[in-house]
């Protein structure tokens, strides 16, 4: 047969199914044929016969361009389309022409700075480049392949070159943020200061460097230049230390690209100092004109000269010294204060009398041959003075005068000369006294005759010591001075005098024999010598030294303890004492002496009794008055005989006591039941030192209350059971009560009563505490299975307290009645042939007891009916 392709005709080469180029393809055979095996005529049919020729994967996808190149900038947004991949595929089915692509090779994707789509071949950027970091040129190599049974035969290969365009994304910034420079003043111009550099990572950018304008306040630009293109700044004028010392300017960076502003640096020079200008006097201490006084002391300041020098450090640090003028080497000056003083004293009588001296400044420049210097002059004149002083010849004097002598009386003369000449007066001299004198004496001006000014007093003032000057006429005067002691001697005309007049002074009266009072006796006489020696004395009458407890030390005037003092005895002593000088016609004065005798604690407080008894009634509230106690002290001062109350062996603190009053008061309420009585003991002290004590006892008994109810003691249980056929008069229970008050008193004792025993009980009392409940009459449980007694206890107290206990008494059953038939006879008819177990009559009897005692039990007691018949012993049924 021949094959047809459908819809379209197979090449001529292809004659085989085999070879077929289908994709898919429909082959169809012409007509093909069936013959039988017939010999003589054989029969045949045809029939026509498609076939489907399905693709295979074959052929390769073909990229349309397999070489590429493209241009990015560096600058470019992650996610920027590089270039989209095409290929071809000569398969036609869809799983042959599934095409996927990738990246290959040994660089991919570069880190991932490119991305692939694998289903669509979109290469994108992933990550920004960076031009100047080397991302300049990059070749990518991609594949495709058939996503279904991929081989080398299906694989195709291209290659992708993208170059990146620069472009400027990056400012220039300077090395440094500060560029810094010393130079010295005198530095030539022009010159090189320094270099400053700036860098631009932007490939090929061109920097330009640049000052900004000068200013009013910022002349930086005036004195330096930079190079545009090098960064070089040199100086152009000539800079002055003294005038500025420090330059500070801003420097600028630019690319020339726009969006980028001009990145800064700061300049500073600094400018050192060099010695190029000279000390200069000031002009209030140039040339100066002055005078110093003859005589005058070594170190004695006669002119300070200044100057100064615009330079600094040691270039601008002055020293002076005098060049010239200075003769006799007369003056000296401080080569860093430029004071001016006297070395030498000058004397106005040895000339020369006007001193003209050269003082030079100069720096202190290390290089001694390069120091700067600047002069003045300063002319001293030497003056005269009243240079010498009048001397005593002696210089100290001693005289004597008797109290008795007139005003006007000559005590002495001094004398004194002065060395000066008389010109202007210097050696004119004239006294006076100058301290010491009080106005007893005066003194003579012009020759020294030192005379009694009034009337002295000896005992006033017994010596002067005078001072006396010496001035001489001289500008400004000169003194001198002398002493002159002047004794004033004494006569008899002065009493002793005691002070004070009088005297008070207080002893304790167990001080010792022989001590001495603490007050010392004094009188003083205002004379001298004998006149105003003093002895002291009792007076032979009305001394007023009772017992001769007192003695006085004639020199002294100490009176001591001489007898055992009592102050009960002799409270007071009213001492006379007597003072008396020893002069020839002697004189005397009296005071008076009293001594107080102070009391000791030498006597204990006294309890008015013993010991004391009280009482309390229980319960009573606190704070309530139990006695008053009373003490006294025979002492006499306030706290010898000031008494205190207190007490002790209370260990319940149960009472307190008004230290003061001894008013004894309840701290705590009572129960005599727990206490009846309390002992304690209670102290009286005095306030002295030491204190003393005497000690009573306090008894205090607690009266008893009716506070307590009797109660019932051995009645734990409210229940009683007693059997109805016990006898009348047996005890059905005995009982005790208690009342804690007072034993001998009505509130404890007690009355039982009884109640509610409907006639069936007694009350039998036994003692004051004990009794019992006895029956008094019969019992019948049928009638009455209990009783309830009340019982209560009563005591005899104001008012009366009672409790009361109810009694349960249960009548316990006992077998005293007999069953009892219902009926007296029974009768039943049994036929003779009659069945047996039949039921002929039932029987019933009841029973008044209870319980087991109520239970009924049938039988037969007598006849033959045992034999012939059957009876139920719990039911009562008759059976045949």
């Amino acid at each position: 047969c021949h094959w047809r392709c459908h819809p379209r005709q197979l090449p001529e080469r292809s004659s085989e199914a085999s070879q077929s180029d289908c994709s898919p393809r429909w082959r169809r055979c012409k007509r093909p044929a069936a013959t039988d095996q017939s010999p003589t005529s054989p029969r045949s049919t045809s029939t026509t016969l498609t076939v489907q020729v399905t693709d295979v994967n074959d052929n390769p996808p073909v990229f349309t361009v397999n070489k590429v190149s493209q241009t990015i900038l560096e600058s470019a947004d992650v996610g920027t389309t590089i270039v989209q991949l095409v290929t071809t595929d000569a398969d036609t089915s869809l799983v042959a022409t599934e095409t996927l692509y990738n990246f290959t090779g040994a660089n991919t994707s570069y880190g991932g700075i490119f991305t692939m789509d694998r289903t669509t071949g979109l290469i994108r950027l992933g990550k920004r480049i960076d031009f100047e970091s080397g991302h300049q040129l990059f070749t990518i190599f991609a594949v495709a392949y058939n996503r279904y049974k991929p081989s080398f035969k299906t694989v195709t290969l291209a290659a992708i070159t993208v170059n990146v365009q620069n472009v400027h994304d990056h400012c220039p910034h300077f090395v440094e943020h500060n560029y810094a420079k010393t130079i010295p003043e005198n530095a030539v111009t022009p010159s090189t200061v320094l270099t400053v550099s700036a860098i631009d990572l932007d490939v090929g950018a061109t920097l330009t460097y640049s000052l900004p304008p000068a200013t009013l306040t910022d002349d930086f630009s005036k004195f330096f230049f930079i190079g545009p293109s090098n960064g070089i700044l040199t100086l152009i004028s000539s800079l002055d230390y003294e005038a500025n010392r420090n330059y500070t300017s801003k420097v600028l960076v630019s690319d020339g690209q726009t969006g980028c502003m001009a990145n800064t640096s700061v300049i500073t020079v600094s400018t050192s100092d060099v010695n190029d200008n000279s000390p200069v006097f000031t002009t209030q201490t140039a040339n100066q004109k002055t005078t110093v006084a003859e005589n005058s002391g070594k170190g004695t300041l006669v002119a300070t000269v200044a100057a100064t020098d615009a330079d600094t450090g040691d270039f601008g640090n002055v020293q002076y010294v005098i060049a010239a003028g200075n003769l006799n080497a007369m003056f000296d000056i401080d080569n860093v204060a430029g004071t001016v003083m006297v070395l030498t004293p000058p004397n106005y009588e040895a000339p020369p009398i006007v001193f003209n001296l050269l003082i030079e400044a100069h720096d202190l420049d290390p290089v001694v041959a390069n120091r700067n210097t600047g002069t003045t002059m300063l002319e001293i004149t030497v003056t005269d003075v009243n240079d010498n002083s009048p001397v005593f010849r002696p210089d100290s004097y001693s005289s004597s005068v008797p109290e008795s002598s007139p005003a006007n009386s000559v005590v002495d003369t001094v004398r004194a000369t002065d060395a000066d000449s008389p010109l202007h007066g210097n050696n004119k001299i004239t006294y006076s006294i100058t301290a010491g004198n009080n106005g007893a004496f005066a003194v003579d001006p012009s020759n020294g005759q030192l005379t009694t000014a009034r009337t002295l007093d000896h005992e006033t003032q017994g010596v002067y010591n005078l001072t006396i000057m010496a001035q001489d006429g001289g500008t400004p005067k000169m003194m001198e001075f002398a002493t002159m002691i002047v004794t004033v001697t004494d006569v008899n005309d002065n009493p002793p005098v005691f002070n004070p007049p009088s005297y008070s002074v207080s002893v304790l009266e167990n001080t010792t024999v022989t001590s001495i009072l603490p007050v010392m006796i004094n009188a003083t006489d205002k004379d001298s010598g004998q006149n105003g020696v003093i002895t002291y004395s009792f007076p032979s009458k009305n001394s007023g030294n009772i017992g001769e407890a007192w003695q006085i030390n004639p020199n002294t005037g100490e009176i001591s303890q001489v007898q055992t003092l009592d102050r009960e005895t002799t409270p007071v002593y009213s001492l006379s004492v007597q003072a008396e000088d020893r002069g020839l016609s002697a004189r005397r004065a009296f005071c008076d002496v009293v001594i107080t005798i102070l009391d000791v604690n030498d006597n204990a407080p006294q309890f008015s009794m013993s010991s004391y008894t009280a009482t309390v009634a229980e319960n009573q509230p606190i704070l309530e008055s139990v006695v008053t106690l009373s003490a006294t002290d025979k002492d006499a001062a306030p706290d010898n005989n000031k008494v205190v109350f207190s007490i002790t062996g209370d260990p319940g603190h149960n009472f307190n006591v008004d230290s003061a009053s001894g008013l004894v008061t309840t701290s705590a309420e009572f129960d005599r039941e727990k206490n009846s009585s309390f002992v304690v003991t209670v102290v009286a002290r005095d306030r002295g030192t030491p204190s003393l004590s005497s000690t009573a006892t306090l008894t205090v008994n607690v009266m008893d209350l009716n506070d307590e109810t009797p109660t019932f003691s051995n009645l734990p249980f409210a229940n009683q059971t007693i059997k109805e056929d016990v006898g009348v008069g047996t005890v059905v229970l005995r009982f005790t009560a208690s009342d804690s008050d007072a034993p001998t008193t009505a509130n404890s004792d007690m009355t039982f009563t009884m109640t509610n025993s409907r006639g069936k009980f007694n009350l039998v009392t036994h003692s004051k505490t004990t009794g019992s409940i006895v029956l008094a009459s019969t019992l019948d449980y049928e009638s009455a299975t209990s009783y309830q007694l009340n019982l209560m206890v009563s005591d005899h107290g104001t008012p009366p307290k009672q409790s009361k206990t109810l009694l349960n008494i249960f009548v316990a059953d006992a077998n005293d009645n007999p069953p009892v038939f219902q009926q007296p006879t029974y009768t039943a008819t049994v036929p003779e042939n009659g069945t047996t177990a039949a039921s002929l009559v039932t029987v019933y009897a009841s029973d008044a007891d209870q319980t087991s005692n109520a239970l009924v039990r049938y039988s037969f007691t007598a006849g033959s009916f045992s034999s012939y018949f059957l009876l139920n012993s719990t039911s009562g049924l008759i059976t045949s």
